[in-house]
């Protein structure tokens, strides 16, 4: 219609009238002048004027309504925007409720909506499934009806209301058949457009397993905790154990050893078959002593109390000295022994010194020990990439069979040879094997029957190579030195419970004329002789009857007449922990029970005349 009227044009009507309204005056006029009227002609000037006022009538009521049509159509066009408008806005709310409907249902959670009184308004299908319950069944009904500690779920919604979330708190849910599930809820507070609060939000996550493997590693924690317990006590019960037997042996090795290095070095013994007894009595009381070290090193290793110093070591050094140990025993076998030659560029690598002495020298000990008569032990030392450097000790001796070699780090495994001529305690190379890994280290042998076998370690090369000083053999200024201050007089108190062991001191002692011996045979005895006679050094045996060594060493270095005097500390308590407390609690030196007579009387030297390194009296008779 709108389109219709706009169609209809009523400017020509109007100018129609017009030209009729002309007309009508020229007629009118032309009529009165000439006086022609009739009453036919009035009535025709009558209906013309009527006819004109018609038209008149007719174009501005076409006028207005074409004005009325485009008003029409302008109100038609702003409500078609807005019937657009809302139906885009009702498809955008359908297609928002569908998609937060897909969350929803699409996470692996069961969720659920509660409002602000706890009345479940909506739930998803994980939810349903979760519970056993139908949609219909939860919508309406109290979140809280559904878990067994109502309570504590009443709890945690008043807490989301205050706090709007909280997260994994747990809770267990009774499904309708019965069961009852482990649950992890997440809850947040929903709030509408001016942020005040409508309804809550819970999610829940089912842990009914992880719960069920936190209690089995709980329980496997407390089994785990309480065999540690069991271990570590049969451990500590194992330690004390090796370090009792350790001192009980030490005690009577000590007077043994002692008595019997005296007569070997005493001039005075006529027969050759007493010399000989009396060296198969060293030598088995000196391979005793080192099945016992080895037993405490290994136990010492094993329960983990091995202490290790990395530091920059010297391979020059070390094989140095390690050859110069061990050329009397290849002498005696008649090996040739072939170290490497060293240039300016020798190498270094990151490991204990003392340690790594000790396993070079085991090594090269067994080398030569089951090599052949005439045999050669070949050292060679070759860069292993640029991390580690490998250390390989060969021998010409009798080889070792595949067998062997599988049992080859087994503890007392001595591969068969338990009948042969040559000592042996069967542990040396499991304490080598377990000293190079704990200085990140590898081992490895190689071996062929009537061949011989390649040793090797690999040891961690050195970052920071810095040349190793070496002292100055200062051993004969320091004799020299002794000798010229040995006629005055010196006192010695030795402070010793086992009469045994204090008679070998006693007779150690009375070789020197420059020594006045002082004796004690318990701890106050001997504070009360330091304190009179002021001794110019103190042997003192660490385990005494009445007072404890190292409390001795307090009480002598809180009296000021008795703290500048150097004590030496004498003990069958040989774990290396027990060397650093007696260094830690006061002693100038410790030495080990069963004691070398040279080594003794170097240290008391060492400390008589304030030698800073241990004295070799080689030319001196004890």
């Amino acid at each position: 219609m709108t389109n219709s009227m706009n169609k209809i044009l009523y400017e020509p009507i109007f100018v129609v009238c017009v030209t009729l309204v002309f007309n009508l005056m020229f007629w009118t006029y032309a009529y009165s002048a000439t006086s022609l009227s009739t009453p036919v002609v009035t009535m025709t000037h009558i209906f013309y004027s009527l006819f004109v006022s018609l038209m008149f009538f007719l174009c501005g009521a076409i006028r207005h309504l074409r004005m009325r049509c485009k008003l029409c159509e302008r109100l038609l066009s702003v409500q078609k925007i807005d019937i657009a408008i809302a139906s885009r806005a009702l498809d955008y709310s359908r297609d928002l409720q569908f998609y937060t409907r897909s969350l929803i249902e699409s996470n692996l959670d069961s969720m659920m909506v509660m409002n602000s009184n706890g009345v479940i308004i909506d739930a998803s299908r994980h939810m349903e499934l979760l519970t056993g319950y139908t949609h219909s069944e939860l919508v309406g009904s109290s979140f809280k009806a559904y878990f067994t500690d109502s309570e504590s779920a009443q709890r945690v919604f008043s807490r989301v209301i205050h706090e709007k979330s909280v997260t994994n708190y747990d809770l267990v849910i009774r499904t309708k058949n019965g069961r009852e599930i482990s649950v992890s809820y997440n809850l947040s507070v929903l709030l509408d457009s001016d942020q005040n609060r409508i309804g809550v939000i819970a999610s829940a996550r089912d842990v009914t397993n992880n719960k069920q493997f936190e209690y089995l590693l709980e329980k496997n924690n407390l089994a785990l905790k309480n065999a540690k317990a069991v271990a570590e006590k049969a451990n500590l019960a194992k330690s004390e154990f090796l370090s009792s037997m350790s001192h009980e042996l030490r005690t009577p090795l000590n007077a043994i050893l002692g008595f019997a290095q005296l007569m070997d070095v005493d001039p005075c013994l006529p027969k050759a078959t007493e010399k000989l007894a009396i060296r198969q009595i060293l030598q088995g009381g000196w391979y005793l002593l080192d099945l016992i070290n080895e037993i405490l090193d290994l136990a010492s290793i094993e329960s983990g109390k091995a202490v290790m110093s990395h530091e920059t070591v010297s391979l020059f050094d070390v094989l140095t000295e390690c050859k110069s140990m061990i050329e009397q025993q290849a002498h005696k076998k008649d090996v040739n022994l072939i170290f490497p030659l060293f240039d300016h560029a020798t190498m270094y690598v990151n490991a204990d010194q003392t340690r790594m002495k000790q396993v070079m020298i085991n090594l090269l000990s067994n080398a030569i020990k089951y090599n052949k008569k005439g045999g050669e032990v070949h050292v060679e030392c070759t860069s292993n990439g640029a991390s580690f450097v490998r250390i390989s000790v060969r021998d010409t001796g009798f080889g070792l069979s595949s067998e062997q070699l599988s049992h080859l780090f087994e503890p007392f495994n001595r591969l068969g040879r338990q009948g042969s001529s040559e000592d042996g305690t069967g542990i040396g190379l499991v304490v080598t094997k377990q000293l190079v890994e704990l200085m990140g280290g590898h081992i490895g042998v190689q071996s062929s029957i009537e061949v011989g076998s390649l040793f090797w370690i690999e040891l961690p090369l050195a970052l920071n190579q810095h040349p190793v000083l070496q002292m100055n053999d200062d051993s004969a200024t320091a004799s020299c030195n002794v000798k010229h201050q040995g006629k005055i007089k010196k006192t010695v108190l030795c402070i010793e419970d086992n009469l045994p062991n204090l008679a070998l001191i006693e007779q150690v002692m009375h070789s020197r004329t420059n020594i006045e011996l002082l004796t004690a045979n318990t701890g106050a005895i001997g504070i009360q002789l330091a304190k009179s006679y002021l001794p110019d050094v103190i042997l003192m045996d660490i385990n005494l009857p009445d007072i404890h060594g190292f409390e001795i060493l307090k009480i002598l270095r809180e009296c000021n007449v008795t703290s500048g005097i150097p004590v030496i500390g004498l003990s069958s308590n040989a774990m290396q922990i027990d060397i650093e407390n007696g260094l830690m609690a006061g002693c100038r030196h410790y030495l080990t029970k069963p004691v070398k007579v040279r080594e003794l009387m170097a240290t008391v030297d060492a400390a008589l005349y304030d030698s800073g390194h241990y004295l070799e009296l080689q030319n001196e008779s004890v």
